[in-house]
């Protein structure tokens, strides 16, 4: 999902995307990509309905409405069947959020996403040293529960650490 706009070219989300490669030995492929549409929704305040529209210039004028974005998203694919009237092209089609937004809650809603995915990227880093760290400390001879009080974690946690690969941080396997 995306909170702003920027405009596409017809090319580019053309609802049927051809394509003729020729490769060095003189044979020809057909390549087949997914069209792309950008999906504008607007919230009414007055009836706190969601509006969804792509615009005509990306080769499709279709609008629909629904109570939430994700029923508004099903109901502008629907609408973009009936455009195209091609059911599989309009459930092949790549759909790409805009969703219209004061500045201010805009600017609140990237400000959340960006700490999240910081939280989310430290998140991983801080799996992988820990990690290392129960490994260094239990092949040191430091027990699991004296570990675990040094790492402010479980004893089972530097089970779990300490029998997991270097690299695989995220998996949690467990000791045979």
């Amino acid at each position: 999902m995306r909170f702003g706009s920027r405009s596409r070219t017809a090319t580019e989300t053309a609802a049927v995307c051809l394509t003729t490669l020729t490769d060095g030995k003189g044979r020809r492929y057909l390549l087949f990509m997914r069209a792309r549409y950008t999906v504008a929704y607007e919230k009414d305040r007055a009836s706190s309905v969601w509006t969804a529209s792509i615009d005509p210039s990306q080769g499709a004028a279709c609008v629909s409405q629904g109570r939430s974005i994700g029923e508004a998203r099903k109901r502008i694919r629907e609408a973009l069947s009936v455009y195209l009237d091609d059911d599989r092209a309009a459930e092949r089609a790549e759909l790409i959020d805009d969703v219209k937004l004061p500045a201010r809650v805009k600017a609140a809603v990237l400000k959340s996403t960006r700490l999240r995915e910081a939280a989310e990227a430290a998140q991983s880093k801080s799996i992988e040293v820990s990690t290392v760290a129960a490994q260094l400390l239990t092949n040191a001879g430091i027990s699991r529960r004296d570990a675990a009080e040094m790492l402010g974690v479980s004893y089972q946690r530097v089970q779990q650490l300490s029998a997991k690969r270097p690299g695989r941080a995220r998996a949690t396997a467990r000791s045979k």
